[in-house]
């Protein structure tokens, strides 16, 4: 066997292993749609000047021909072969003088969408060394995939594009070449990938290299901005805001133990539920946290209150339902009935905080660590954890028998997720179902966890041994079982995440399908879409909402789906609600 002959098999090898369904057998004499090739090479030997390319097959009747010329002893660039069977490809390299210095041949298949990887050696025809030309279709990976602006505005994050080759190899000095699908509506910078909304609409941002392409989807929105209005800025210390179900009040939780309420937009004298002769609040993690109205709210009139409260010289997080009496502006505050309670304990921080009735109905609870890592991993603590318990059934609850943890011993049945540090707040996405979780990490970074809807509960999110992507208590450290975020951000002027919700209201469609958060120290509000197991369109409203804001302690959602954050202040606590703003010039 010739050595041209053993480079002939030695591709047939390659290219039974590499393309699989590329290289099996096409109808011959038919071509499709072509199949756009990338070629390249470097540190090729001195004398060659030019290398040509040609394409040959019984079904292509005039031979395609295609020059490289080579530029600081590289070749880079691509050609279109018709898609089918037996194409045979002959790269030949030539001196100044235009004397062939190399051959090399190759016949392969090439139906439609095959991505071969391919290394082509030409043999020398004098005595110099061979050369070896990849031959590769590419795959282009975008910084985002989509992202949404205001008319006028551009996005902060100019979108880059990644060339890989089949094998995941990054393709040395490409570039691509950025278009849009409609100039009316986005435009992009040909250098930078910078985008501008230029109208209201859709439209598409194409990265284009060697016949492959990739595309970011972009919303712009007519001329309406978000913006941030005061509704009251005369609360203590506020933490939470919710509403019952079709009801448009909107109920604002104080820490030190008064529920305040607005009507009709006015906050009204008279406190809805008043406990603070039960409230703990000796610190700025202790107090009322948070309330959730049953679903049944209209009819039943029972809504749920957590709070901490002392237990003789310890501290304990009570969970306790109560209802309205004749006035529903009102609650009885006689009419307390404990639920759940945690163990007394000494450490007054890591609370968490959060009650919600999730989209099954089921009451879910949110639990710090109560300072000590270690409760986050034991199965027998309510701490570190995401409780669910259905309050329809049971005295004063029961169990629900598909929670994850139902008859292993010493554990809680309770528990749905564990390994969480405090998960001050978290929310259920009203369009997917999917539980989003802002967990306050503590020397370096801030995440968001997400427990996808039908996926099995019982998620392990690593706390302690993991903060954020990062070993916490030993490196290295063993992530066997564990659920790694889906968002981190360091500390710097950032310190603890507040977590917020996946906005889906009515008033402001930039915010639509975006999870809002923001962080205490800093008071930035930012967001993101998570979108195909993906955080994208990453988006800092901060300056735009008039920001930052000082001391931010909560979002809160009213029964329309619209959007509220709140400040602490003594008296002067401030909550805000998103609106829409003025159009763009």
């Amino acid at each position: 066997m010739s050595l041209r002959q053993q480079v002939r098999f030695a591709f047939a090898f390659v290219c039974s292993l590499v393309l699989l369904a590329g290289c099996e057998k096409s109808p011959t004499g038919t071509t499709s749609r072509p199949v756009t090739l990338h070629l390249s090479a470097s540190g090729l030997v001195t004398t060659v000047n030019l290398v040509v390319v040609k394409v040959t097959a019984p079904d292509i009747s005039v031979p395609l021909v295609f020059n490289f010329p080579v530029t600081s002893g590289s070749i880079s660039g691509s050609i279109d072969v018709p898609a089918g069977s037996n194409r045979t490809i002959t790269a030949s390299a030539y001196d100044a003088g235009n004397t062939e210095t190399h051959r090399g041949v190759v016949t392969m298949n090439l139906p439609a969408g095959t991505q071969p990887v391919l290394t082509l050696q030409l043999l020398p025809l004098t005595s110099t060394q061979p050369i070896t030309i990849t031959i590769t279709t590419v795959v282009i990976t975008l910084s985002q995939t989509s992202l949404t602006i205001t008319v006028g505005l551009a996005d902060p994050s100019p979108l880059t594009a990644t060339i890989k080759d089949a094998s995941g190899n990054p393709v040395a000095g490409a570039t691509v070449k950025w278009a849009t699908t409609d100039p009316g509506v986005a435009t992009v910078d040909a250098t930078t990938g910078q985008v501008h909304a230029t109208g209201a609409g859709t439209a598409q941002i194409v990265a284009t290299f060697a016949g492959v392409a990739a595309a970011c989807n972009v919303t712009v929105f007519g001329g309406q901005t978000a913006s941030l209005t005061v509704l009251t800025n005369h609360l203590t210390d506020p933490v939470y805001a919710t509403a019952p179900t079709n009801d448009d009040r909107l109920f604002v939780v104080q820490r030190p133990g008064v529920i305040r309420l607005l009507k009709n937009g006015q906050l009204q004298s008279t406190p809805f539920l008043d406990l603070t002769s039960e409230v703990l609040t000796n610190n700025d993690e202790l107090g009322m946290l948070s309330m959730a109205f049953h679903p049944n709210y209209a009819q039943n009139h029972q809504f749920y209150v957590l709070y901490t409260r002392n237990n003789g010289q310890s501290i304990i997080e009570q969970v306790a339902r109560f209802t309205t009496s004749g006035n529903p502006d009102v609650a009885n505050p006689a009419s307390e009935t404990p639920i759940l309670s945690t163990v007394p304990r000494f450490t007054d921080f890591h609370n968490g905080g959060l009650l919600m009735f999730g989209p099954d109905g089921k009451l879910y609870i949110g639990f710090g660590d109560a300072g000590n890592h270690d409760n986050a991993q034991d199965l027998s603590s309510f701490h570190g954890k995401i409780l669910r318990i259905d309050v329809d059934a049971g005295s004063p609850y029961a169990v629900p028998s598909d929670n994850p943890l139902v008859g292993v011993a010493n554990a809680k049945g309770e528990i749905w997720d564990y390994g969480l540090r405090n998960p001050w707040r978290y929310s259920f996405d009203s369009a997917t179902g999917n539980l989003y979780i802002g967990d306050v990490g503590e020397n370096l970074f801030e995440e968001v966890d997400i427990h996808l809807a039908n996926t099995p509960a019982g998620k392990n999110f690593g706390w302690p041994t993991m903060e954020g992507n990062s070993c916490f208590l030993v490196s290295p450290c063993s992530q066997t079982g564990l659920t790694a975020p889906v968002f981190t951000y360091t500390h710097g002027p950032e310190c603890a995440i507040i977590g917020g919700f996946v906005y889906h209201g009515t008033g402001i469609q930039e915010l639509t399908d975006n999870y809002v958060y923001s962080d205490l120290c800093s008071g930035v509000i930012r967001s993101f879409k998570f979108v195909n197991g993906a955080v994208t369109a990453q988006h800092d409203w901060t300056a735009q909402l008039g920001g930052p804001l000082s001391n931010v302690t909560s979002f809160g959602r009213d029964s329309h789906g619209e959007l509220y954050i709140m400040t602490l202040g003594a008296g002067t606590g401030t909550l805000y609600k998103f609106v829409p703003g003025a159009p763009t010039t």
